[in-house]
């Protein structure tokens, strides 16, 4: 294969703030240069696309009618002639799929050409396997997951195993390596004092990233008279907003204002687990939990449920605990056991730091640097 590979990555998601929007820019701009070019397709010229250009990344913005959403029905020719023309106009080797919303355009758009695909999954809720995506998922040269327990969800959906390739997302530790020895710092501008126990949930106001649950957990009675401040980090993306007002309306009637605050989006995760002392994932359902992770690479620990891949990450006892799902006592009892013990926190914060080696972003970019030379060098030649 003489020259780079010169690869497509698409993304129907234009704003940034989502996980699978950071994992995407990571690996693009850690790609070796020497072998690869990476370039974005996207559906405005947003924050996504500006990222991208500040990594010295080139960008194409196409018609948001190019990313039809799984449920839309009928033709979709006229909608993907953007896309068309844009590969027809430039050499790409591969294009790379980043949300549920490109796979149609991708497929359809690149295989007639010769042009093979990988589609990169990120999460079990959005409809990545309704019939007219999974169609297009079966043709794709290679589909990657981010857990083993996103591949076993594959399969359970119909899709072919043998085309699955588990690749666990990589999150750099230095920048929260960097903040800890600041941590003070950062505690004085959320108003914590020495005795305080922050306790952060990090992710967007939705229900899948359980905030509720943790508010609940906050108002019983394990956790009630402990000196805990709860921190919601994270935008509602809804157009009304009524996730973030349902949380409001749980933080007034469990007479939780004097200890919940809610931040909004932030772009200073790094700066915020260091001010945090435990991390709580109530998540509904997680294909990998990035922000898990990046708890680890901070040394906090984490509470989570025992639920969708957060097991692989977080093993129990060791760099977090573990409770049943949904279970709001057990969430309570676990966070009041790391809130009276200091140094458990710090134990299990330790083993987190750790185990977060293990999901770098040097291993990420290899798995996919070969997982892509690997799917070109048996893709006809089309140079």
């Amino acid at each position: 294969m003489p020259g780079r590979i010169r690869i497509l990555f698409v993304s129907g998601v234009w704003r940034w703030g989502g996980g699978a929007e950071a994992v995407l820019l990571d690996l693009a701009s850690r790609l070796d240069r020497s072998q690869f070019e990476a370039v974005l397709a996207t559906s405005a010229d947003d924050s996504l696309a500006g990222r991208f250009r500040d990594a010295g990344l080139p960008v194409h913005v196409l018609p948001s009618a190019c990313f039809p959403p799984p449920t839309l029905r009928g033709a979709m020719t006229r909608r993907i002639a953007p896309m068309l023309d844009l590969l027809r106009a430039e050499r790409f080797d591969l294009v790379h799929t980043n949300c549920d919303r490109s796979i149609i355009a991708a497929i359809d758009s690149a295989t007639p050409h010769g042009i093979p695909v990988v589609c990169h999954l990120h999460d079990m809720i959005r409809p990545w396997f309704r019939r007219n995506v999974r169609t297009r998922l079966q043709r794709a040269s290679a589909v990657v997951v981010v857990s083993s327990t996103l591949r076993a969800f594959c399969v359970e959906r119909g899709l072919n195993p043998g085309n699955l390739h588990v690749v666990y997302n990589g999150v750099d530790p230095a920048p929260f390596h960097v903040a800890v020895p600041r941590r003070s710092a950062f505690r004085r501008p959320l108003g914590l004092g020495a005795a305080e126990v922050a306790i952060g949930v990090i992710g967007n106001l939705s229900a899948d990233k359980g905030q509720e649950h943790l508010l609940l957990a906050a108002a019983e009675p394990a956790l009630r008279a402990l000196p805990i401040r709860i921190f919601l980090v994270g935008e509602d993306w809804t157009a009304n907003r009524a996730n973030e007002r349902r949380l409001r309306r749980i933080v007034a009637e469990r007479g939780l204002e004097d200890r919940t605050t809610f931040l909004g989006f932030r772009d200073d995760v790094p700066a915020l687990l260091a001010a945090f002392d435990i991390i709580a994932a109530p998540f509904r359902l997680e294909a990998f939990g990035r922000v898990v992770v990046e708890s680890m690479c901070a040394g906090k620990p984490v509470v989570a449920y025992r639920r969708g891949a957060l097991p692989e990450l977080v093993r129990d006892g060791r760099e977090g605990l573990l409770v049943p799902p949904g279970d709001i006592a057990a969430l309570a009892d676990a966070l009041r056991r790391l809130v009276l013990d200091p140094g458990l926190r710090a134990e299990l914060g330790t083993r987190g730091r750790e185990r977060a080696g293990s999901f770098t972003p040097d291993r990420q970019v290899g798995a996919m640097q070969a997982l892509y030379e690997n799917v070109v060098r048996r893709t006809p030649s089309r140079r």
